[in-house]
């Protein structure tokens, strides 16, 4: 996890989100990791995303998308807009 999803956990905060994390910190399955950020990923949406909508929904969660690809390339979201 990034310092930029930490942020974004914090600001999104729920229940389940609080138990989530919490047992991924006692398995110790939650990593730290520092903030990655891809140019070329971003000016890719930024160029082919298909509409200003969409790029905009990728672009709010280029962050996980970036962590992904640092880390594992494992993304888990329940976003189904793009």
């Amino acid at each position: 996890m990034t310092h930029d999803l930490q942020e974004e956990w914090i600001n999104n905060w729920s229940r389940y989100a609080s138990l989530w994390l919490t047992q991924m910190e006692s398995k110790r399955k939650r990593k730290l990791l520092s903030d990655v950020v891809d140019y070329n990923l971003r000016q890719k949406i930024i160029t082919n995303a298909s509409d200003d909508g969409s790029r905009k929904a990728m672009i709010k969660d280029i962050i996980l998308i970036e962590a992904a690809i640092y880390a594992d390339n494992t993304i888990a979201s329940l976003d189904e807009t793009v």
